[in-house]
């Protein structure tokens, strides 16, 4: 890449691509729809699988796609991105990213069922280990979306699909750039740290609206290391 920004300049990018890039609320709208499903009733179907299934099955469908084409378009161009850009980008790399993405869930419960089976043995309480359970992921999950920041826009900018070797340089770059990293501490860690004290009965529209500032700060984020990757980890041609 030719241009290169500021840290300022940068900052100020991601936040206006994010809200003025159309595929990006989409996705946003998607991913809103599916986290308030379980608020509303859905009437049952006849027979075969209930309406509520389907639905999600549905919209997951969906938002896989174009969160797929949404950030192959955000890493591979310095623009707005809209619509069309997401679902021509999205068909080219589906599959490997599909394979990709359910290798890393597969890691991830892993480990999630090794810790989270530790804390239920350290807790005689149920209720409490539950309880501890939840808050416990929720941090740790945060603070996984810091450390591997980079992991996500390595892998669209590079256009490498390998699960460990996209992890470890993600790492290696987070380190190197620890000192820059307040930016996307802030955007990675400031929601972990609303939802861990969000009370369980949270009113419907203020989870909502939690919800939207928190997708949109994953969103920013996301541009802002892929732009920098642009400029600094952009594969040679």
């Amino acid at each position: 890449m030719n241009s290169s920004y500021s840290e300022s300049e940068r900052r100020l990018r991601a936040i206006v691509r994010a809200f003025v890039s159309p595929a990006v609320w989409l996705v946003v709208t998607v991913q809103l729809i599916i986290a308030a499903l379980r608020w509303f009733p859905l009437p049952q179907t006849a027979s075969g699988p209930p309406l509520r299934v389907l639905a999600t099955a549905g919209l997951l469908f969906l938002l896989f796609f174009a969160a797929t084409g949404c950030f192959r378009a955000l890493a591979q161009t310095r623009d707005v991105v809209s619509f069309r850009h997401i679902f021509g980008a999205g068909r080219e790399v589906f599959a490997p990213f599909l394979w990709l993405v359910v290798k890393a869930g597969i890691l991830f419960l892993a480990v999630a069922f090794a810790l989270t089976s530790f804390l239920a043995v350290a807790s005689s309480d149920r209720a409490e280990s539950v309880a501890a359970t939840i808050l416990f992921v929720t941090v740790v999950s945060g603070v996984l979306g810091f450390a591997f920041v980079y992991w996500l826009p390595w892998v669209f900018v590079r256009q490498d699909f390998r699960l460990m070797a996209t992890l470890y340089a993600a790492l290696q770059i987070f380190w190197e750039r620890r000192a820059q990293s307040v930016f996307v501490a802030i955007l990675t860690l400031g929601p972990t740290a609303v939802a861990a004290v969000l009370p369980n009965e949270t009113p419907l529209p203020v989870a909502l609206i939690f919800s939207w500032f928190s997708l949109f700060a994953a969103w920013i984020a996301f541009i802002y290391c892929a732009e920098w990757l642009q400029e600094h980890r952009a594969p040679t041609t």
